[in-house]
């Protein structure tokens, strides 16, 4: 008989930092899932880091489109632009820890990950063979106006 924990879901974070690391802070996420950070400078590039307790999940750069929002986000969202950019040393310095905790969990990337970053290859855009299995090492970019549809 196969036992499985149940997931807490409070764990879930997301967390808004700087291009260079800097936390800003935690998200608010509602009860549909859908996070909003305060004060947020329209125009300006954050890293947004999903993680479960410690562990980190996956990145992704937005551009803010609207002030003080950051919107659900899910795989269209990252396949509309198809694109993924490299962390700078001080953004990965700044989540390590939690990269290494996924790392020692053996926290899977998921499918559809893998299967963006072959689109991403393909396209001619090469990812060192290091994203394509390590986490932290690549941030997906949204699609453009993510923000403009929340209400």
């Amino acid at each position: 008989m196969e036992t499985t924990q149940k997931i807490d879901y409070s764990k879930f974070k997301c967390d808004v930092y700087t291009p260079d690391g800097v936390l800003i802070k935690e998200a608010i996420t509602n009860s549909n899932h859908i996070f909003y950070c305060p004060a947020l400078t329209v125009g300006q590039q954050y890293n947004i880091v999903f993680s479960y307790g410690e562990m980190f999940l996956m990145a992704a750069a937005f551009i803010s489109q609207s002030e003080g929002k950051v919107t659900f986000l899910n795989p269209a969202h990252f396949l509309y632009n198809c694109a993924v950019v490299r962390p700078s040393k001080s953004f990965v310095n700044s989540v390590k820890g939690k990269i290494k905790s996924s790392r020692i969990a053996n926290v899977p990337i998921q499918q559809w990950e893998k299967k963006l970053l072959e689109i991403i290859n393909c396209s001619g855009q090469k990812i060192p063979p290091l994203c394509q299995n390590s986490h932290g090492t690549y941030i997906f970019k949204a699609g453009a106006e993510l923000a403009s549809k929340v209400k």
